[in-house]
């Protein structure tokens, strides 16, 4: 079976999906939150968030997720 078939396929948000590219770019928290207009709380909130909504354990899990999965892409991968 292909590891991407296992997993569900989840519905995110714009703003998730911003998030995600600019975690799997390597921004800092303080950088995301400059850019999405939040402050470094609300990112690391919403990056606890998308780690539970994906059932993951990490952030190096969450951005595997989100590029193999085809959620973001980035300018390096």
């Amino acid at each position: 079976m292909p590891i991407l078939s296992r997993y569900p396929t989840l519905s995110l948000n714009r703003t998730e999906t911003e998030l995600l590219r600019l975690i799997c770019e390597g921004f800092s928290d303080a950088d995301i939150g400059e850019c999405l207009a939040q402050t470094e709380r609300c990112v690391r909130e919403a990056r606890n968030g998308l780690i539970e909504k994906f059932g993951l354990k990490n952030t190096t899990q969450l951005m595997l997720r989100a590029l193999t999965g085809g959620y973001t892409r980035v300018s390096w991968w």
